[in-house]
């Protein structure tokens, strides 16, 4: 299934109740897992346009579904998060959620730099903390004292 097809399928498929929009919420958070992965030349990557619709559903879904669940569906991704704007959108949230997606996500040097700036502390407390870091996120975390 190519993703415009699964893209549809999530957009067309809201449902209605708590374990619809949970499954909704893990299906955007999958997709950008799979398919918004910074630095990748890749034929499947998410055109601009389908990456800020997802980003938007999530926003829209955010209230909806209990920090605990958000935290496990950042948390099961692991190193698999490599999603910039994914990372820039829920850089403020639950504290335990934001904690575990900067300790594992994976952006280029270049996404670093640009989103660091949009962190919040927590974040890029979090941030100062990895070594894999390049020079430039590291320098632009030393701007930030």
């Amino acid at each position: 299934m190519r993703f415009n097809d699964l893209l549809r399928t999530v957009l067309a498929n809201a449902g209605d109740g708590s374990g619809a929009a949970i499954t909704r919420w893990r299906q955007c958070v999958d997709l950008l897992a799979q398919y918004d992965v910074s630095g990748a030349a890749s034929a499947n990557a998410l055109s601009a346009e389908d990456r800020d619709s997802v980003l938007v559903l999530i926003a829209d879904m955010r209230t909806r579904i209990s920090a605990d669940q958000r935290i496990a569906s950042i948390a099961e991704l692991g190193p698999r998060l490599r999603s910039a704007g994914l990372v820039r959108l829920l850089s403020q949230d639950h504290p335990t959620l934001v904690s575990a997606m900067m300790a594992n996500v994976r952006l280029t040097d270049e996404d670093w730099a640009a989103i660091i700036p949009d962190l919040g502390p927590l974040a890029r407390s979090v941030l100062r903390r990895r070594s894999d870091l390049g020079a430039r996120a590291a320098g632009t975390l030393r701007q930030f004292g």
